[in-house]
């Protein structure tokens, strides 16, 4: 397989096996481009109450619910036609770092996410602003004339949009009076309580009026700190931080041109040489979750597999619906520790042939998920390799690694693994456990 492709495959989605290669019959980078852009919405299930008053009453079914929320979006990730929105929605999940305490404001906030993560900027945020899991989680309920709660307007400006040093502590303070009145009601419909709403003059960025949360939202889309904010976090996340100021710039002048467009940027991105160069390919750690969902896509891992897909992503430090932060999760080499590493050169071994898990406080866990309403078999995974069982151990690494490892690494691999009882299964855990796996 093209290397470019299988690049583009890693960076815009999760990964990709020879059956799925055969199926598409991508013949070239343009092909899968294509494909990346052709959306298959699906959304979570949403039921329920988001009162407080549900947590209280039955703490293990609500927690049962998040876990399988979790499940379900891990499964529409590794089975997805939608791999670039899924990606996105993975994105936008660690931007806005909302934690889902009730299952249905997480999944309304993840259906919102998903809706919007490759139109315009602008539409996803006037969305999120609004979405109950947002409202709670920053406080927003609390929001009202008579005492202005300045969480969400403080985040919407440092993390959202501006960026720290782009505006001031009286403009968080007067945004904050243009959201008051911002509520949810029980259902998980936006509310505004017009009585809670403060309807006087504001002072915002030099400006002054009767400024509406809309209204501040709108402000902040127009300034180009925001432009730059979301455009260089997108190409860190699809490109890397290495990639030229020039062409930062050159992105940033037009994603603005095109009103923050989302999935236009991602095409430019895609369409350029430089997303191909030798010293971007195999240049980022996998998150938590990119390594597991390319694990699933590989080896047809689903919910069968929970409870080693759970214990997983909280051993690697990244669990879905639970960012550490409204800043979202850590990056880069932040993703390894000696703990997190071993864990990783352990994983494969784990999947393809039912070994202990090394690298994880097991007894802690086990005591977490004890009570909820998830099968615990023998077995932490259970896997397929049928999808590799026509492709030799050196083919599959035009699959699973954006850079090969090198020559004298495989055949070492090829000559262990003959010797060995499984040897195809040996050989792909062998594969899983180097450190190139872990780059894409």
């Amino acid at each position: 397989m093209d290397p470019k492709i299988n690049h583009l495959l890693w960076r815009a989605g999760f990964g990709t096996n020879p059956n799925e290669v055969r199926r598409k019959g991508w013949q070239s980078v343009e092909d899968v481009i294509e494909d990346l852009f052709i959306s298959k919405r699906k959304t979570i299930k949403t039921e329920g109450t988001i009162s407080r008053d549900a947590f209280k009453k039955d703490p293990k079914a609500i927690r049962s619910r998040i876990v399988k929320m979790n499940l379900d979006w891990l499964n529409e990730m590794a089975t997805t036609e939608a791999v670039l929105q899924e990606k996105m929605c993975l994105f936008w999940h660690d931007h806005f770092g909302v934690k889902a305490n009730l299952p249905i404001a997480g999944a309304q906030h993840n259906n919102t996410l998903r809706k919007f993560a490759l139109g315009k900027f602008g539409d996803l945020l006037h969305a999120v602003a609004k979405d109950p899991a947002m409202l709670l989680f920053l406080n927003n309920q609390q929001n009202q004339k008579s005492a202005p709660n300045e969480n969400f307007a403080r985040e919407l400006f440092e993390l959202f949009t501006l960026g720290e040093g782009n505006y001031t502590e009286n403009d968080v303070k007067e945004a904050a009076r243009a959201f008051t009145g911002w509520k949810s009601d029980k259902t998980g419909t936006f509310r505004f309580v017009k009585f809670q709403h403060d309807y006087g003059r504001k002072r915002i960025f030099g400006r002054s009026g009767n400024f509406t949360g809309e209204q501040v939202i709108d402000m902040v889309l127009n300034r180009p700190e925001t432009a730059q904010l979301i455009c260089n976090k997108i190409l860190d996340f699809m490109v890397g931080e290495q990639l030229e100021d020039q062409i930062r710039s050159e992105m940033t002048a037009k994603f603005r041109s095109w009103d923050l467009h989302i999935g236009k940027l991602l095409r430019e991105i895609f369409e350029a040489d430089w997303f191909y160069d030798a010293k971007v390919m195999g240049s980022r750690i996998k998150s938590p979750i990119e390594l597991l969902v390319g694990l699933m896509r590989a080896f047809q891992l689903d919910s069968k597999s929970g409870f080693g897909l759970l214990t997983s992503q909280r051993s690697l430090g990244q669990v879905l619906f639970s960012p550490p932060s409204v800043a979202g999760w850590p990056s880069g080499t932040n993703w390894i520790d000696s703990s997190s590493l071993l864990f990783r050169q352990n994983l494969g071994f784990a999947i393809l042939q039912g070994r202990e898990l090394k690298g994880i406080e097991k007894k802690s866990f086990d005591a977490r998920m004890k009570d909820l309403d998830i099968k615990i078999g023998n077995k932490m995974f259970l896997p397929s390799t049928s999808y590799w069982e026509k492709t030799d151990l050196v083919s599959c690494c035009d699959f699973l690694f954006a850079v090969k490892p090198k020559r004298e690494v495989l055949h070492s691999i090829k000559q262990i693994s003959s010797a060995q009882k499984e040897e195809k299964e040996f050989g792909l855990a062998m594969l899983l456990g180097l450190p190139e796996y872990q780059l894409c």
